[in-house]
């Protein structure tokens, strides 16, 4: 498989993390590859003579556009949703989880946000970075909110409520469900102190930069210890782990890591629940708060991991001393120190409770079914093929404001701003915007950007497929709107929107803006 294309990323990513999850979009985001076969057109190893792989169909791609009310479909691999939760998990995410999760982030990203902000060299090195935290974190934002507005956690209680009222009502039933709902309330309240741990071992100590890579070797330097050597079966991992540790310190800050340590413990000490605490780090840090800043100053005074050279060289030259070293290094040891007492007290009981969870949850469904015989139950995504249909829809969300179904390349240029990163324009978009060259792209003196619809999508769905009711293709999934960002758990086609590009704008960027118009003559247009 071949990258052939990508638009440049003022283009595919235009907006960046400002427009993220946001609604009107002026994103280009799309990209081009090319499948290889031998001359036979099968699979085959990689050689200079294999051929363009051609299929036995593929889908048209239709320029007559889309319209408000039109049937859309989107078919891909979708990750999770989560639409049967029961009252006490939703309140657990919009009382708990979210607002947890959302603070250790909101400070991380203050922290690299401010040193991007002040150095160009760490704005390159942390851009990425920055925008992987961001996603989660606004998407979080937005799914509380919207549950909160769509008072998630009071419909689930009604619904509870008449669960309850039906599966009591007659002996069988209430032998087989009776007991549900409470053996829920029962699993929730000892689910969630365990929740809130896990959430900031993740957030708080898994977002340390420097106890991640320490962990890695410190997982390295104990296989080593046990077996003396490296063997030939850890040879692909090993290579794997030396193109990480090369790439990590490429893109690693010292002073933006050590910001980032000193918030992340110190939250996490203030915090997590102190029976799944290091006994004397709490202790210290309950004598006196100023503990973190000295804790701060002696790991990052003292480790290894903090020099590239000296970590590459550890590396390169693992053995009994080496592997020692590592362990004995105060990074590796604090990282050691938190995780055992966390995986003793948390690990093992959130997968038992877990299990017990989705035995409840498969019955629960189950009698649900049963008492709804009517109606129409669809499957929460998992990862594997998943068909979400609805149609073209602007919405309302929230008092006096309308949005409209597109938008077009009027925005991008309203938006276009050299002094923001995120809203830099490429004078040739603006050349051909000016003279309005839009080719055959543009309806009514318009071309068109992106489109939303109420077809239920989730992480897992960018890239997929748009088709209309002839199975055209009009557009390429890529985002939800944030106001309906809590779809994963309660859809509501009323205020939930998938964001596509309309298919006719990448058209135009590869014959207009790029000039490939050759690529058009492999592809199935349908005007």
């Amino acid at each position: 498989m071949r990258l052939v294309g990508a638009p440049p990323s003022s283009i595919g990513k235009f907006g960046g993390d400002t427009d993220n999850w946001v609604w009107p979009r002026h994103t280009g985001d799309f990209s081009l590859f090319r499948i290889y076969a031998g001359k036979d057109n099968k699979p085959a190893p990689y050689s200079q003579s294999n051929v363009p792989y051609k299929p036995k169909r593929s889908l048209s791609i239709s320029t007559k556009g889309i319209k408000e009310g039109d049937f859309t479909m989107v078919f891909g691999f979708p990750g999770r949703t989560q639409q049967f939760l029961t009252s006490f998990a939703v309140k657990q995410i919009v009382d708990q989880e979210n607002p947890n999760k959302i603070e250790l982030r909101a400070k991380r990203l203050e922290i690299m946000g401010a040193d991007m902000a002040a150095d160009p060299r760490v704005r390159i090195m942390y851009s990425a970075k920055y925008a992987s935290v961001a996603n989660a974190w606004k998407k979080w934002i937005g799914e509380a909110k919207g549950l909160k507005e769509v008072r998630g956690v009071e419909d689930k209680e009604f619904q509870e409520v008449n669960f309850s009222r039906w599966a009591n009502g007659d002996a069988e039933r209430a032998k087989l469900y009776g007991s549900l709902i409470p053996q829920f309330q029962k699993l929730y309240e000892e689910y969630t102190p365990l929740v809130k741990s896990r959430d900031y071992f993740r957030e708080a100590i898994g977002a340390v930069e420097l106890l991640r890579v320490a962990n890695s070797y410190g997982t390295w330097a104990t296989r080593f210890q046990k077996k003396g050597s490296f063997t030939s079966a850890d040879s692909i991992k090993l290579r794997e782990f030396g193109e990480f540790v090369q790439s990590f310190y490429k893109d690693y800050n010292l002073l933006t890591d050590r910001k980032i340590f000193s918030a992340m413990v110190g939250s996490y000490l203030e915090n997590a629940p102190a029976q799944y605490v290091p006994a004397n780090l709490l202790a210290e840090y309950q004598k006196s708060p100023s503990f973190v800043d000295s804790l701060t100053e002696s790991i990052f005074s003292n480790t290894l991991f903090v020099d590239s050279t000296k970590s590459k060289l550890l590396w390169a030259n693992m053995d009994t001393t080496a592997a020692k070293m590592i362990l004995d290094d105060p990074a590796v040891s604090l990282y050691n120190e938190i995780f055992v007492v966390y995986d003793k007290g948390v690990t093992a009981n959130l997968g038992r409770i877990e299990k017990e969870l989705d035995l409840a949850y498969r019955k629960y469904v189950k009698a649900q079914m049963e008492m709804e015989k009517d109606k129409i139950f669809y499957p929460d995504a998992n990862s594997t093929l998943r068909v979400a249909f609805g149609k073209v829809s602007g919405f309302t969300p929230r008092d006096g404001v309308e949005y409209k179904y597109y938008t077009t390349l009027d925005g991008v240029i309203e938006k276009d701003n050299p002094d923001i990163y995120d809203y830099n324009v490429t004078e040739k978009l603006k050349s051909l915007y000016r003279a309005r060259d839009f080719g055959n792209y543009a309806k009514n003196g318009q071309l068109h950007v992106a489109f939303i619809g109420t077809n239920h999508t989730t992480g897992g769905n960018s890239g997929s497929p748009v088709l209309n009711a002839k199975g055209e293709l009009v557009g390429i999934n890529f985002d939800r709107a944030w106001e309906g960002t809590m779809s994963d758990i309660q859809f509501d086609s009323d205020r939930c929107r998938n964001i596509a590009l309309d298919v006719r704008y990448a058209l135009f960027l590869i014959d207009k803006y790029a000039g490939a118009t050759w690529l058009l003559n492999e592809m199935k247009i349908v005007k």
